[in-house]
């Protein structure tokens, strides 16, 4: 009995070792790991390492090494299945490709978090600018009250300056904070 006793501990010491060099191999050098999946990833992430996660379609967010939310936070980003109301985020926005769901509602201390989407074409329209509406929870008051969150709270929009990188062929926004919620590309007029 002690004999099967020794031998399975040697055997699970073995797997580990095992474990761990594959890992080592995967990520010699401590890049920084990618995450993908078929229109959603759910990891934890190692904030020391920061992380990449891509949902297919062209669509990625870096969350940068160093972020300021402990040592690991589990994240989501998937395709969201309800898309925004163009007029709840401004009254002339337009919208532009997939509305995805980020679910870490997180300040980044300097060092953006870059949501990209590949593209075709350059999506710049004469009179407009290219922006990522991010959605958050606030205060229900006057035309957003229809649009409760929960918790009492209601879906409240901002927007960043978005651009088109044409060497890469995709739109990127860098943000220093995010709601939790869902996020769309879109245009504004440029005088708005």
């Amino acid at each position: 009995m002690k004999q099967k006793m020794a031998i399975g501990a040697l055997l699970l010491i073995g797997m580990f070792t095992v474990s761990r060099t594959a890992t080592a191999q995967e990520n010699p050098s401590g890049e920084m790991p990618t995450h993908t999946g078929k229109g959603k990833v759910t990891e934890a992430v190692d904030t020391k390492k920061g992380a990449i996660f891509d949902i297919g379609g062209g669509i990625t967010i870096l969350l940068p090494q160093g972020l300021p939310v402990g040592s690991s936070r589990v994240l989501t980003l998937k395709k969201a299945p309800n898309r925004p109301k163009p007029t709840q985020i401004h009254k002339r926005f337009q919208r532009y490709g997939e509305t995805v769901i980020f679910t870490g509602a997180l300040g980044t201390a300097g060092k953006p978090i870059v949501l990209s989407m590949s593209v075709k074409k350059s999506p710049q329209k004469s009179g407009y600018k290219l922006v990522l509406a991010i959605e958050e929870a606030g205060l229900c008051s006057g035309e957003n009250k229809k649009y409760n969150i929960g918790k009492g709270l209601c879906s409240v929009w901002r927007t960043v300056d978005a651009e088109y990188d044409a060497s890469e062929k995709r739109v990127v926004a860098k943000l220093t904070s995010t709601g939790g919620h869902r996020l769309q590309f879109g245009w504004i007029p440029e005088t708005e």
